[in-house]
């Protein structure tokens, strides 16, 4: 027999040759005496070899130079585009995700408090023509007059291009017009005007005295806070409503309906008051407009009888100044 130690790929053993043995085949004994890391023995019958994490990839955060401040109305609030960027491994994220920041500034415009705690629902559109969600809420309760800003977090492929992207407003159940807010292109509000066939008009009927103080008409009701549903436009009409009656009235403006090619439909929204003989008060009522619309008439509440008809022509309008 003879006696021959051998170092192998990591492992180290002896080899013994007995008598009767094959001198070309002798029997190996031996095991490994340390960490192995050599491919072969790593595949090694009974042998798992610890592998060490890859390091993670370089964080980085880089600014989109191209961004337009676009600053646009939606509903009762200004949206404005503050800055964006593509970042990594930053401010405690997941560090292998590619992220995309966007900073907004919302103000109010209302006379409320607008509760954009949950919104979750103002998309990333991609040039690809991808939407990414957003990874938080806005996060915001906004007091009338107040503006605070917010970052928004998308994640996305690591070969993101943000050119012709657009941050997609909306509500939470998606069942308004959009608007899609361009990160490197001028975005301009959708229009709001003033129906100058009602601007300043007086209307009689039944017992009260009906004085249009403002008539807007669009996508956005600035006034009350709303914007206009699918395919859809925005009346809203603010109105100073005297009775003339010798006795309390009670007035419903849920009664001041809107005539369409033949359908009267009812107000998505509107004020009640009781009103005291000889006094006047503040009213709103808001109507939705198929979009198309060219002329519509609006029914005022009467006592017995037809319905005192104003007629309305959509093209007579002027922009709307606040």
């Amino acid at each position: 027999m003879f006696r021959n130690q051998f170092v192998y790929a990591g492992i180290s053993g002896v080899l013994l040759a007995c008598s009767g043995s094959d001198p070309g085949n002798p029997v190996v004994v031996g095991y490994p005496d340390q960490a192995a890391t050599n491919q072969e023995v790593a595949g090694a019958s009974g042998y798992n070899p610890v592998v060490a994490a890859p390091d993670p990839p370089p964080p980085f955060s880089t600014p989109f130079t191209t961004l337009v401040p676009n600053k646009v109305q939606w509903a009762g609030v200004t949206v404005e585009l503050l800055a964006a960027r593509l970042t990594r491994g930053m401010g405690g994220l997941l560090p292998s995700q590619v992220y995309v920041e966007v900073d907004l500034r919302i103000q109010n415009l209302g006379a409320k408090t607008v509760d954009y705690q949950g919104r979750r629902s103002w998309d990333l559109l991609l040039s690809d023509g991808s939407r990414k969600l957003s990874e938080n809420a806005l996060g915001l309760l906004i007091a009338p007059g107040d503006a605070p800003s917010t970052t928004l977090r998308y994640p996305v492929p690591d070969d993101t291009d943000l050119t012709g992207a657009a941050v997609e407003l909306n509500t939470d159940d998606r069942q308004v017009e959009p608007f899609d807010l361009a990160l490197d292109q001028a975005a301009t509000s959708d229009p709001l005007v003033q129906l100058t066939d009602l601007q300043a008009t007086t209307v009689t009927s039944g017992y009260f005295d009906y004085q249009i103080a403002n008539a807007t008409f669009g996508k956005n009701d600035v006034i009350g806070g709303l914007r206009a549903a699918l395919n859809q436009s925005v009346l809203h009409l603010d109105l100073i409503v005297t009775n003339h009656a010798d006795i309390d009235k009670f007035l419903d403006l849920d009664g001041l309906k809107i005539a369409i090619d033949g359908n009267s439909y009812s107000p998505v929204r509107s004020d009640n008051d009781l009103i005291d003989p000889g006094s006047s008060t503040h009213l709103s009522v808001v109507h939705t407009v198929p979009d198309g619309t060219t002329t519509f008439d609006l029914l005022f509440p009467a006592i017995t009888g037809d319905r005192t008809r104003v007629t309305v022509n959509v093209a007579n309008s002027v922009p709307y100044q606040p």
